[in-house]
């Protein structure tokens, strides 16, 4: 009786932890391309986490961000800044479909990024305190999709587990 009661829960467990992988979180990730006299180089990297969007696929906070070499601050760390990502809810290897930001890669402030990616508009700049550093056009490389599956270990621990207990049993 035991054993059947302690199947019933581990199926109940099993279930519920399914339930929760299907709503996990994937990553998108992209190089950020910037066009030097008609070469495209990677100046950066943005990753956002699709579980971040609302239900008309904008996002406002990043996972990951590098420009020049420079791990940008999220918004609520540097205190102020702008972010916007828009990713399409039904196909996420399509990767970011809008990005724009403003923002700076410390409190001091040193160096200042502003840019916009759409489909009929790019540019980046970034500003030092002593002037324009760099300005031009970006594109996004192609989208890199991963979900992280922590869900997928423990459902196959819990399922050896069920099977041990049921080999037990008999």
């Amino acid at each position: 009786m035991f054993n059947k009661l302690f199947l019933k829960v581990l199926l109940s467990v099993s279930l519920s932890v399914a339930a929760l992988s299907s709503a996990n979180a994937a990553l998108i990730t992209q190089d950020i391309l910037f066009d030097d006299q008609g070469t495209w180089s990677s100046i950066g990297e943005i990753t956002v986490v699709t579980a971040e969007a609302d239900k008309f696929g904008y996002i406002s906070e990043w996972y990951d961000f590098t420009l020049l070499g420079f791990d940008l601050l999220t918004v609520a760390e540097s205190g102020g800044g702008l972010f916007e990502a828009e990713i399409d809810l039904a196909d996420f290897s399509a990767g970011l479909q809008f990005l724009s930001f403003d923002l700076s890669e410390s409190n001091l402030g040193t160096y200042a990024f502003n840019g916009i990616v759409s489909a009929q508009f790019s540019f980046f700049d970034a500003f030092t305190s002593n002037g324009l550093a760099l300005f031009g056009e970006i594109k996004l490389g192609d989208a890199e999709v991963s979900v992280p599956e922590p869900e997928t270990a423990f459902l196959l621990l819990m399922a050896v587990a069920g099977l041990m207990v049921r080999r037990k049993s008999l």
